[in-house]
């Protein structure tokens, strides 16, 4: 996505929010979700770049990593552009995303056979919809 693109979309948000967080709890509530889930498909994008590069040198491959990897980076700065909106502090971000990674590389590890379905049905489908529309999923979460 371009830096276009994810500029019109923090300003459709911005838009959407009202002068005073403190009046506006349930969409300052939406947005530290919004911003969790973002965070949490960062570290999913990353490591299933990593995987995938790792897991064969083809050509497709290299692309597909290269491609999830951007993916991975545009959760990231998505994250963090809500979280300064919210007065969240960076670290904060890049703690969930620490602890996401290690979350996925124990529940892969518990059940190596039928990880790659777990891991698609509980992050990658949600992410991959979080992707596509951030939008309606910050709606959804704030109840509108």
């Amino acid at each position: 996505m371009s830096m276009a693109t994810m500029r019109w979309l923090f300003v459709t948000l911005v838009a959407t929010l009202p002068q005073s967080f403190a009046t506006a709890e349930p969409v300052r509530n939406g947005l530290l979700r919004l911003e969790n889930e973002l965070a949490v498909c960062s570290a999913y994008y990353a490591l299933a770049s990593e995987t995938v590069q790792r897991g064969s040198k083809s050509h497709e491959a290299a692309g597909a990593a290269s491609d999830l990897k951007a993916a991975s980076q545009q959760m990231l700065t998505r994250a963090l552009m809500i979280a300064r909106l919210v007065e969240l502090a960076d670290q904060v971000v890049m703690r969930q995303v620490t602890e996401a990674l290690e979350r996925f590389v124990k529940e892969i590890n518990d059940d190596p056979a039928r990880s790659l379905e777990h891991m698609d049905k509980l992050y990658g489908r949600p992410c991959d919809t979080l992707e596509r529309d951030l939008v309606t999923r910050y709606n959804d979460l704030i109840g509108r």
